[in-house]
């Protein structure tokens, strides 16, 4: 079961049923809902102002935290994923079944 994730002043939660919730941190209040494709055991991840949620399928979405359900982009790596990511010195550390992924930004 994924942990929430707390980005103020919102706190982002996913459900059994694979609803994606973003509620009032302060009321429990739910601000947005939405239904994601796939099954979800890692935990969101906020990087770099951006959150990011991966799905046993493997694909990762990637969201703008705020008042709107506002995705910028999905990224799909092959394999079982249920670990959350790990984060280190800019890099992104995505383990599968069968492989770990060492994901780093473009160099300037």
């Amino acid at each position: 079961m994924p942990s929430p994730l707390y980005v103020k002043p919102y706190l982002y939660t996913i459900t059994r049923d694979n609803i994606l919730y973003c509620l009032e941190a302060a009321t429990g209040d739910i601000v947005w809902q939405e239904r994601l494709s796939g099954n979800y055991s890692a935990s969101p991840l906020l990087a770099d102002g951006r959150i990011y949620i991966t799905s046993e399928e493997g694909i990762t979405t990637v969201l703008e935290p705020g008042s709107q359900y506002k995705q910028i982009t999905k990224n799909n790596l092959k394999g079982k994923t249920m670990a959350s990511i790990a984060v280190s010195q800019g890099n992104f550390f995505i383990r599968s079944g069968d492989a770990l992924y060492c994901i780093s930004p473009a160099p300037r």
